[in-house]
């Protein structure tokens, strides 16, 4: 269903490319440059996903910041020359064999497809399809290209099929829910996991021969994660052992597979034992297998198999030998590690680590065989996002070493080109874990939004009043008087609830209303607040009284359409609303203007002001849409899109003329203050930058380091 929430690419493990999340896919005729460089220095912000180029000179890897679609990067192995190469979302990168071109998953124009990009020339284009592979199907290719393995969801199962050539779609499993599809490297064999719902039973590890069509059982219940050899010859994978974790097990296929195993029901009828189970009680491999299925890899030669491992309260890279003896530990101390990747030549490992109590995100390290040189290829920085202007400071969420807090920086001393704070921005107490927060008009206090409170704190953080949340909390919006709030609450399941509050003088809070709904705006007088239900706009009054729907949004056959958010003009008379459309082959996005008779009732039809196909996955991230769309105070409407391959504030004047881009791409978390458009501008050394909503003055917020 189409919701506001982030649609990040769906991560597989083994490879497997997400082909269909909401929409089927088609294939696209046209290819994408890369948007204008920015004027600073490209940089990322930590990484994950690493991979080797087939002549171990660089590696591409993934990149985010909190709320944004990942990004594929580019460095050398010394972590120099680094430059992004996709503008528009992307996942589960691989190298085509010349080492030129990286393939990505991502989903542009509503599709969910596999695209490429160009290192030498950043141009990103779609891959041509695989024949017989549905599009919602989730795939992953022979290492010589000429079959597809894919699995396709159908209500609790995922069952694996296989597509040879223009051979008709094979079906390998009946029944199961399919996880981790590995390849051989000779491309006869495919090793996957599987588990019955039906029985509820444990994942178990398998193996299809092409050959011979027979489907052999390795591993036993509870194994998972397989892992080919470079030679084909020997598969690890993890085996659960309940209570103490997982253990590594290694298999030879050869021993197994020449025994015809079938199933009936997704049900195994025999659980062949795997060759070699290192856990404690051999006395070779001691310490539980961490992150399930992505926590080993084998070298180029097959001689050594990169293991993490969990040793007491920290965490070791074991290289143990196919004989199970253990060639060597590796650490580094206040590293916490996962998904190791052997270079080509075998003498590196590339490494997704995280910095105890330092960094805020993953980070790609790579060291040497021995464990003398780590370097941090992609060093993390904080942070920052959900602004909230208030009179005198800024206050937004930071995460600056793992703790999500609430911070607050003083107002720029000066409006000139270059706006400077007097001081660095200051943690405010009484705010970790905070998902929101929000500056109470006309007063120095501030709501914050926890897992499972909404607390009101004075300007130094002091808790004043706080009321119980049941349900995840997404957002909070003040009435203009700062005497009301609304919060917008999600439930695990999706449902969308808001929340009205009053706050005294004194600042107790107290609960008036809750309403199926979600994205409140307030009315200018603060006496009614509409809200989106699906498909519909609604409007209630400030004490949650008298809902009634005000216009509703009409979707064509197969496509859904939801309201993604709305907002009055200064006098009341006319509400903006923003549309987001799902059809079988393309998301759209819409601006809307509905005028009012005595600020209650429409007037007319509403007006459609703008249209668009949305580029990219960042069309409905939460990252883009903070706080839009928005009137500034010369009367035109400023809304978030990505036709440009990349996020952007937009104004419009209400009669749908002038339509410009007022801040440079990369822009999110837009927030309107009274002295200009507040962002976060990614691609920027500087956190936070400010832009008249004319689109003059565009500069930096610094503040004294």
């Amino acid at each position: 269903m189409l919701n506001r929430s982030d649609a990040r690419p769906l991560c597989l493990p083994c490879g497997l490319v997400a082909l269909g999340m909401l929409i089927s896919c088609v294939a696209l005729t046209f290819a994408q440059a890369a948007p204008a460089a920015s004027s600073m220095s490209p940089r990322p912000n930590g990484g994950w996903g690493a991979a080797w180029s087939p002549h171990g000179d660089q590696l591409v890897f993934l990149s985010s910041d909190d709320g944004l679609p990942a990004e594929a990067w580019a460095c050398d192995r010394e972590g120099k020359g680094v430059r992004r190469l996709t503008h528009g979302g992307a996942d589960d990168l691989a190298w085509l064999a010349d080492g030129q071109v990286v393939s990505f998953a991502t989903t542009r124009h509503g599709r969910a497809e596999r695209w490429q990009v160009r290192l030498d020339s950043g141009q990103e284009s779609p891959q041509p399809a695989f024949p017989g592979v549905p599009a919602e199907a989730a795939s992953i290719s022979s290492p010589d290209g000429t079959s597809i393995a894919y699995t396709l969801a159908d209500y609790r199962l995922r069952d694996l099929y296989l597509v040879t050539g223009a051979a008709k779609a094979e079906r390998v499993t009946t029944d199961f829910v399919v996880g981790s599809v590995a390849w051989s490297p000779k491309g006869d064999r495919i090793a996957f996991d599987a588990a019955n719902p039906i029985s509820e039973g444990l994942p178990q590890v398998w193996v299809y021969d092409l050959p011979t069509k027979q489907l052999a059982h390795i591993g036993s219940a509870g194994s998972f994660g397989p892992v080919w050899s470079a030679k084909g010859d020997l598969l690890a994978y993890a085996l659960m052992y309940p209570g103490k974790g997982s253990k590594v097990a290694i298999a030879r296929p050869d021993e197994v597979v020449s025994q015809k195993t079938t199933t009936k029901q997704g049900t195994p009828h025999r659980s062949p034992k795997p060759r070699a189970n290192l856990d404690a009680r051999s006395g070779e491999l001691v310490g539980d297998l961490l992150y399930q299925g992505d926590g080993m890899a084998w070298s180029p030669a097959a001689d050594l198999l990169a293991v993490v491992v969990r040793v007491n309260a920290g965490q070791q890279i074991w290289l143990v030998k196919a004989n199970r003896k253990v060639a060597a530990k590796l650490g580094k101390r206040g590293l916490q590690f996962r998904s190791p990747v052997w270079s080509p030549d075998g003498k590196r490992l590339a490494l997704e680590a995280v910095q105890t109590g330092v960094s805020a995100f993953s980070e790609v390290w790579v060291t040497d065989i021995k464990g003398k040189q780590w370097r941090n290829l992609t060093p993390s920085r904080p942070s920052y996002w959900a602004l909230s202007p208030a009179a005198g400071r800024l206050l937004f969420l930071g995460n600056t070493g793992g703790t999500v807090k609430a911070w607050a920086l003083p107002a720029p001393v000066s409006a000139g080109p270059k706006p400077v704070a007097t001081t660095a921005p200051a943690a405010i107490p009484n705010t970790d874990g905070a998902a929101a927060v929000a500056a109470r008009p006309g007063g120095d206090e501030m709501l914050v939004l926890k897992p499972t409170e909404a607390v009101l704190l004075s300007a130094d953080g002091r808790r004043l009043s706080a009321l119980p949340l049941r349900r995840a909390a997404g957002a909070a919006r003040w009435s203009p008087q700062g005497d009301h709030v609304a919060v917008s609450l999600r439930s695990d399941v999706g449902e969308e609830t808001i929340k009205l509050l009053s706050v005294s003088a004194e600042g107790n809070l107290a609960e008036l209303a809750s309403v199926p709904g979600a994205e409140p705006a307030w009315r200018p007088d603060g006496g009614a607040v509409t809200f989106a239900r699906g498909a519909a706009l609604w409007l209630m009054n400030a004490s949650g009284a008298d809902p009634s729907v005000l216009t509703t949004v009409s979707a064509a056959d197969g496509e859904e359409a939801v309201i993604l958010g709305s907002a009055w003009d200064a006098k009341g008379e006319t509400i903006a609303f923003a549309v987001g459309r799902a059809a079988p082959h393309s998301w759209r996005q819409e601006l809307w203007a509905l005028p009012l008779d005595d600020h209650r009732t429409a007037a007319a039809e509403p007006a459609k002001l703008y249209a668009e196909e949305a580029a990219t996955e960042y069309a409905f991230s939460p990252a883009r849409w903070n706080g839009l769309p928005a009137w500034s105070d010369d009367g035109r409407l400023l809304f978030g899109s990505d036709r440009g391959g990349s996020p952007q504030v937009w104004s419009v004047r209400p009669d749908g003329s002038d339509l410009h881009a007022i801040t440079p791409l990369d822009a999110v978390w837009p927030a309107l203050g009274s002295d200009g458009l507040y962002f976060v501008r990614l691609d920027s050394d500087t956190a936070f930058w400010r832009v008249a909503t004319d689109g003059s003055r565009l500069a930096p917020l610094d503040w004294p380091r």
